[in-house]
């Protein structure tokens, strides 16, 4: 203190200088423009997103498998009778369940990565109604950084409602191929029990034996 007094003793016009600088600084920083939040996804959310959109490729790819095996028993029923050729037509039935399992097996994952997916959604909808709370009781020199902050949060809800809607679409079309082939297997099944003998009529029996035997199980 005795120093400033000394400095403004010996020289005002410095003293004067000092007292500018302090005052613009304070100024600055009392009432600095606020910056647009950086915040972004946390990591969790971060990876379940990318889980679901790895998901969705594999989901993707294997109804392009549905529906080309579909195509493909079709055309097999065609052009493959008779009972020298049961055991072709009864391995590419096994093989048409095996590639049906798969894709009930990829829309299982997928639908738990939903579910956390949604859990995300809901948690951020709940904190940005929270935030506009805080906007509308925000100081003037504050709602700009909480504005900045919905602004990122809507476009990180946007994101995740874009993904859940994208798997939501996959899945739906997923089914109507599944419904599509599970219609050829059946078909090849018939074709089976019709078009090889006596030994296509024993392996149709024991099929429809074993699904008897799983409905009473359940």
């Amino acid at each position: 203190m005795q120093g400033l007094i000394q400095l403004f003793n010996d020289e005002p016009a410095h003293f004067l200088i000092l007292c500018i600088i302090g005052i613009s600084a304070l100024f600055f920083f009392h009432f600095r423009p606020t910056r647009p939040s950086k915040a972004r996804l946390d990591t969790g959310k971060q990876k379940n997103a990318m889980r679901a959109r790895e998901a969705e490729k594999i989901l993707t790819q294997a109804r392009a498998s549905l529906d080309r095996e579909a195509q493909i028993l079709e055309d097999l029923r065609r052009t493959v009778t008779g009972e020298a050729n049961f055991g072709i037509l009864r391995q590419k039935h096994h093989e048409s369940r095996l590639i049906a399992d798969t894709w009930h097996a990829h829309t299982r994952e997928v639908e738990g990565i939903r579910r956390a997916l949604s859990v995300d959604l809901n948690g951020m909808r709940d904190h940005k109604r929270r935030m506009a709370r805080r906007r509308d009781n925000a100081a003037p020199r504050r709602r700009g950084k909480v504005v900045a902050e919905l602004r990122t949060l809507q476009m990180a809800i946007d994101s995740i409602h874009s993904v859940i809607s994208s798997l939501d679409r996959e899945v739906d079309k997923g089914r109507q191929s599944r419904t599509s082939y599970n219609q050829q297997t059946a078909h090849l099944r018939d074709h089976i029990h019709h078009n090889c003998g006596e030994q296509g009529r024993l392996w149709y029996s024991r099929l429809e034996a074993r699904k008897r035997t799983k409905v009473i199980d359940k």
